[in-house]
């Protein structure tokens, strides 16, 4: 998109410059601006002093002044309006072109600019839960500890209660081992 954006702003310039290549020569407006407001000035003219003029042939030639009047300033009328319609077609086609362009440029640029937040959005989301993940197993790796230890806790209690269990009946079976001596041998020579 970024491609396009100084492609499209050049052909902007490009068309720009054409317009203003197909504006009216200010000197040429003047001037037919001029011919015109002059011939309608002499049509004026001749409207006002038309009552006064007695003479035919006067008359007649005041009559084909005023129709060449009237002609020329038609005709320079439809080479201005000619002139204006083309002026507004180069120009409404260049620009409609190009604003089509920059219109699908900008919903491109827009659409991306949309979706860079939600990816933006996206990240922070996934940092955050990351950072969530890594506290647990930081929790975990504690509790992890704290159960091994507590585990060799136990082992050692186990050993100890093993070891205390294994000297209590070896006491018990030397005890008893004693007391089946004594009923055997010791009871017999005391005679009970």
């Amino acid at each position: 998109m970024s491609k396009q954006e100084p492609e499209l702003k050049s052909q902007i310039v490009n068309q720009v410059k054409k317009v203003k290549e197909c504006v009216l020569n200010p000197q040429k407006v003047k001037e037919l601006a001029t011919r015109v407001e002059s011939t309608e000035k002499r049509k004026r003219n001749l409207q006002c002093l038309w009552p006064f003029v007695f003479s035919p042939l006067l008359a007649h030639f005041l009559c084909l002044e005023s129709k060449k009047a009237e002609a020329e300033a038609k005709a320079i009328e439809e080479k201005v309006s000619a002139i204006h319609e083309k002026i507004m077609e180069i120009t409404q086609g260049k620009t409609n072109e190009a604003q089509k362009k920059l219109d699908a440029v900008t919903k491109k640029y827009d659409k991306t600019r949309s979706t860079i937040t939600q990816l933006q959005v996206a990240i922070k989301a996934a940092e955050r839960n990351a950072k969530k993940a890594s506290e647990r197993i930081a929790n975990m790796k504690l509790e992890l500890e704290e159960a091994e230890k507590r585990r060799k806790e136990i082992e050692e209690e186990n050993e100890t209660l093993e070891r205390d269990t294994k000297q209590a009946t070896e006491i018990a079976a030397a005890v008893k081992v004693n007391d089946l001596i004594t009923r055997a041998v010791v009871y017999p020579l005391l005679g009970w």
